[in-house]
């Protein structure tokens, strides 16, 4: 009987450390975890770009770096750039974000309205992009 016990609180504490590989989603709402990695965009144009999220972190290609947070309690969530460098640097660049799966598309606004947060993908004056996960 000790030995069964024993083996069962063992496979209680192991099996929920065994996850799915791919993003956890619950009523709309995204792991802010999900977000993290490498995702590769192609505009229709003979170049590519990719962008990391990693640890609060973010890079585009080799040109571009920032801090980025995420407020995925909203809807839809929230991802904001701040960059490091260039005519941006340090200020809040709000987007809204959505990930199915290994997809990820993120809205966001042109100058002059920069820091206007959008509301939804179909907002006129919004640019969206959408980004497949790098494996």
């Amino acid at each position: 009987m000790r030995r069964i016990v024993c083996l069962l609180a063992g496979v209680l504490l192991i099996v929920p450390s065994l996850g799915a590989d791919t993003a956890k989603e619950c009523d709309g709402a995204t792991e802010i975890d999900s977000v993290e990695g490498t995702w590769r965009a192609n505009r229709g144009q003979p170049t590519e770009y990719s962008i990391t999220y990693r640890g609060g972190r973010y890079r585009i290609d080799d040109t571009h770096t920032g801090r980025y947070r995420i407020d995925a309690t909203r809807t839809p969530p929230h991802l904001d750039l701040i960059p490091d460098g260039g005519p941006d640097q340090g200020r809040t660049l709000p987007n809204i974000f959505q990930i199915d799966r290994d997809t990820l598309r993120l809205a966001w606004r042109l100058p002059p309205n920069v820091a206007v947060r959008p509301r939804t993908f179909d907002e006129k004056g919004v640019v969206v992009a959408t980004y497949e996960r790098v494996k």
